[in-house]
């Protein structure tokens, strides 16, 4: 789906959607600022950066939103929980929203690739720690020659699911 499609079919309910989570922001300047955030999220910026959705937003500075993000006081346990309430709520009416786990390493390339490093880099054969790194280098630009080997980081099952 499109970005600008995406946009519109958010827009009919997103309203729907803050009101059932806006009680997790407490205060009223929070919960506008975390509905301006959510939609400049879904909303054809450019580059999803303080900046741009600041700029976004109206504000002149990325101050209030950074603010929001990190000294705010909402709890991301109950902000998931409600999502996940709202979207099991409206089966089939988010085109394809799957819930997964807040840490998935078995979803993600970049793990799959230091288990692959852990399995053929042994600490034990290596004396130091600038052994080891030498090792662990060496291992990488083996694998570089190897791209079948780099390419099924990304097409591990899990992974796969995650990106169709």
């Amino acid at each position: 789906m499109g970005t600008e499609r995406a946009v519109e079919v958010w827009s009919g309910w997103f309203e729907e959607f803050f009101a059932s989570m806006a009680w997790v922001f407490g205060r009223v300047d929070r919960r506008r600022t975390a509905m301006a955030y959510l939609k400049a999220l879904i909303a054809p910026v450019e580059r999803k950066n303080g900046w741009q959705i600041a700029e976004h937003v109206g504000h002149a500075t990325p101050d209030r939103v950074q603010w929001f993000l990190s000294r705010s006081m909402w709890v991301a346990d109950q902000l998931r929980d409600c999502v996940g309430s709202f979207v099991v709520a409206r089966p089939g009416r988010a085109g394809g929203v799957h819930l997964m786990p807040g840490y998935s390493p078995e979803l993600n390339p970049d793990e799959i690739l230091n288990a692959d490093i852990k399995r053929h880099v042994h600490p034990a054969r290596a004396g130091s720690a600038g052994d080891l790194a030498h090792e662990t280098r060496r291992f990488l630009h083996r694998r570089q020659k190897q791209p079948h080997h780099v390419r099924s980081y990304f097409h591990a099952r899990h992974v796969r699911y995650t990106i169709e």
